[in-house]
């Protein structure tokens, strides 16, 4: 595994340490998408930190997003990430 490989999992695994993000993984494991206003409703948080942690999460191939008429649906990105919801 080369240095920038290693610095890639430590961003990514620094980014799943949050437990606000690991909660709007955890929601997104339960419904194929959801918008971001679905997301608000689901979780005890500002709109605009839900924003700011679901971009986060994207940054780092975690969650993927999608445009459906005015707003976007945000879904998690593999497989991986379905699983890795499920350890616990």
């Amino acid at each position: 595994m080369t240095t920038l490989q290693i610095d890639q999992v430590v961003e990514t695994m620094q980014v799943l340490a949050d437990p606000m993000r690991l909660r709007i993984l955890f929601v997104l494991s339960e419904q194929s998408s959801l918008s971001l206003s679905a997301l608000h409703q689901r979780l005890p948080i500002s709109f605009s930190a839900l924003s700011s942690h679901v971009n986060e999460l994207k940054k780092q191939d975690l969650v993927h997003s999608r445009q459906r008429d005015n707003e976007l649906y945000y879904s998690l990105a593999n497989k991986a990430v379905l699983r890795l919801t499920r350890l616990f």
